[in-house]
């Protein structure tokens, strides 16, 4: 679990996982946020179609392909260059993919 700079603004929720993380516990939540969820984890689970679809850390699971599987959501997935996560940017339904 990633840990949150007291007074930095995190939520009572992410302060509290913070704690949990520096004492060795395990912190178990269920999130529709991908990108929020892969900034504060280490370790992720994705289900698709009610079965475990991916398993691991944030940039191995948070693939375009299993946000595809999972949410059935087009998207973009890029590393952030600052924190090194993987953000998920939803894709609109009339989006134009550019020629590659």
């Amino acid at each position: 679990m990633a840990t949150v700079p007291a007074g930095s603004g995190a939520s009572p929720h992410q302060r509290l996982l913070s704690r949990w993380s520096r004492e060795d516990d395990v912190a178990v939540a269920a999130a529709l946020d991908a990108t929020r969820t892969a900034d504060l984890a280490d370790h992720l689970i994705a289900l698709a179609d009610g079965r475990l679809h991916a398993a691991g850390d944030p940039a191995t699971v948070l693939t375009e392909a299993c946000v595809r599987a999972a949410f059935g959501l087009d998207s973009q997935v890029i590393t952030d260059p600052t924190s090194g996560k993987p953000p998920m940017l939803p894709l609109g339904r009339h989006h134009v993919y550019p020629h590659m």
